[in-house]
């Protein structure tokens, strides 16, 4: 089981096809249908808004990878 599987089981039913669906909009590069914001300080960190929870991916190139799925609380943002 690979790291977005061990993520994405964490997640209720509903949240879990909400971030699915992220993911694929993201994958197909349609960043348009995103609420996707650079995280201040960074230069190649963003996140992605899915109800109350975060993706947070770097941009490596023109590709994204994945740091984590996480609920938003006040610790979301502090390793970056």
């Amino acid at each position: 089981m690979n790291k977005v599987e061990k993520l994405l089981q964490k997640l209720d039913p509903k949240t879990r096809a909400r971030v699915e669906q992220a993911l694929l909009h993201l994958a197909n590069n349609r960043l348009e249908e995103l609420d996707i914001k650079k995280i201040k300080g960074t230069n190649d960190i963003f996140r992605i808004r899915v109800g109350r929870h975060r993706i947070v991916i770097r941009q490596v190139d023109q590709k994204f990878n994945l740091i984590t799925i996480a609920k938003r609380d006040e610790k979301t943002y502090k390793s970056f």
